[in-house]
């Protein structure tokens, strides 16, 4: 797709050269937030919906942080967008040396609010006024405050104030202060915990993953009038996730200078060779001003990490070795949840065979399935093992094909429709959990099923899980999740996007799939 070199590639590429060659309409990386030629991603839209719920819920006050480049303004602009269609009248002070009482005033006047050189307590009542009538309007408003790190303590003193003007129990204003990072360094302090009291809705923005990046620069190019005509391979995008990480400002700025660089080249192939080009030229990409003692520092910290991550490896390694003769098998005390007792209460008495009953407590076992290991031998005991202790051995030749065939799903499904046992697998295992159960331990990596697993009597199945369904069993969910200070709203058995990124933060903690479903292992972790 090379092109022979004429005096418009020979000459300095302005824009209207620059996108003319590449056929394209508009500049697909700008540098400057972008609405119109807006990129969503799942957690993008759980960003927004969370805001909007919050906001149409009347909750008050709503934080929005995050490192550089990571979108901030061009997602705040869609949630105003969004605002606008649900009739939320909304001030937007985007001028950052705004500060108190300077503050007040562009807020009013964003509002229309008509206004002379008044005095705080004044401009304060001219507000609530505003407020009260579009109240009585059924007319929702909202304050949104970007690059809010620079806002000053008075400042959010005077938020703060803001905030507390409500009627009927419901906020007269809906306040989004979004900022970096350093926003919450404030918002901690002991002079503003009465506003870091009052905070509704926390929400972070992440930088784009692997497949995003690429989803990210095609629909970029596509929505900029490109046709095919702009070749970039897919081991050039891996590059530039290796270079960006996902960030979007840094994506913006690589793209658009390798593209100009290659237009020049008069070719519309855009090669790896011009990324790196672009990325070792770049001062803000690669840090060349960084201080070589802080990289020193940085290098000596994971050195650290990474031998206190291996020590802690040999030490589990340690506890959970074989006792004798390399047999995978651990002995440590075992309670098992009986079927009719509540959440979080374990039962002393041991599952009973079929026909075998019993009131001695078996110790429970922690067996082991490798690569290595051949099925009919060592496994074939785990195996027996591991289900004798449970009274499944009836279901000895499904769980082998577990082994042989990754097949968890229809195996959970098979002994939980006869059992009421539920399949759990875990990447990690809690010591807390470990102590409790009989264990499998799983190292199948062909078949995707490396793990821990461990039966249980399910004390609750969730089916259905999405924004405004309402059901019974969503409260004891709601319940739960409040008990570990990640949900901070009504127990109303209503889906929302508050309670679905509840859910999304403990999957975090613990390792567990990020789905914002409650799945088996979640609901599982969250009753222990």
């Amino acid at each position: 797709m090379k092109r022979k070199k004429d005096s418009l590639v020979n000459s300095y590429f302005d824009d209207a050269q620059y996108l003319a060659f590449g056929g394209l309409t508009r500049n697909p990386f700008p540098l400057a937030p972008d609405d119109s030629g807006f990129f969503s991603t799942a957690h993008i839209e759980k960003i927004i919906s969370s805001f909007l719920h919050a906001m149409l819920s009347q909750k008050g006050f709503m934080l929005f942080t995050g490192g550089i480049g990571l979108g901030k303004t061009t997602i705040t602009r869609r949630i105003i967008s969004k605002l606008g269609e649900h009739r939320i009248e909304t001030a937007l002070i985007l001028n950052s040396f705004y500060q108190e009482d300077e503050l007040l005033g562009a807020i009013n006047k964003d509002f229309g609010i008509i206004q002379d050189n008044y005095e705080r307590s004044t401009q304060l009542e001219l507000l609530n006024e505003f407020l009260l009538k579009k109240a009585q309007e059924d007319i929702n408003c909202a304050i949104i405050i970007d690059d809010a790190q620079y806002l000053t303590f008075e400042s959010l003193e005077l938020i703060r104030m803001i905030s507390n003007l409500e009627a009927d129990q419901k906020k007269l204003v809906q306040i989004l202060l979004v900022g970096q990072t350093e926003l919450l360094e404030k918002i901690e302090s002991h002079d503003l915990r009465q506003l870091k009291s009052r905070v509704a809705v926390w929400e972070r923005p992440f930088a784009l993953d692997q497949n995003e990046t690429r989803r990210y620069v095609r629909y970029k190019l596509n929505i900029a009038g490109d046709t095919g005509r702009i070749l970039i391979k897919k081991n050039t995008l891996n590059k530039l996730f290796s270079l960006t990480q996902g960030n979007l400002r840094k994506i913006n700025i690589i793209m658009d200078k390798a593209m100009n660089q290659a237009f020049k080249n008069g070719s519309l192939v855009i090669h790896k060779k011009y990324l790196k080009d672009v990325f070792s030229d770049s001062k803000e990409l690669n840090g060349k001003n960084s201080n070589p003692y802080i990289f020193i520092l940085l290098i000596t910290l994971c050195i650290l990490i990474v031998g206190w991550g291996i020590g802690i490896f040999i030490f589990y390694q340690k506890k959970i070795k074989p006792q004798e003769n390399n047999k995978m098998l651990t002995i440590t005390k075992r309670v098992i949840p009986q079927k009719s007792q509540p959440p979080m209460e374990l039962s002393q008495r041991r599952l009973e065979k079929p026909d075998q009953r019993s009131t001695k407590i078996n110790k429970p076992k922690i067996a082991r399935s490798g690569n290595n290991t051949k099925t009919g031998s060592l496994e074939e005991i785990h195996v027996s093992q591991f289900l004798s202790a449970y009274g499944l051995m009836k279901f000895k030749e499904q769980f082998k094909s577990l082994l042989s065939h990754g097949k968890i799903k229809e195996v959970r499904a098979v002994i939980y429709n006869k059992t009421g046992l539920e399949l759990i697998q875990l990447d990690t295992i809690p010591e807390k959990i470990q102590n409790h159960y009989d264990i499998f331990v799983i190292n199948e990596k062909r078949a995707n099923l490396t793990g821990y697993y461990l039966f249980w009597f399910p004390i609750m199945k969730i089916q259905k899980f999405y924004i405004g369904y309402r059901g019974q069993e969503i409260k004891p969910v709601q319940k739960l999740l409040k008990d570990t200070g990640l949900y901070d709203y009504y127990i109303d058995g209503i889906v929302g996007p508050i309670l679905i990124n509840g859910i999304t933060q403990f999957q975090r903690q613990n390792n567990l799939k990020v789905t914002g479903f409650p799945d088996p292992e979640t609901v599982f972790l969250l009753n222990h």
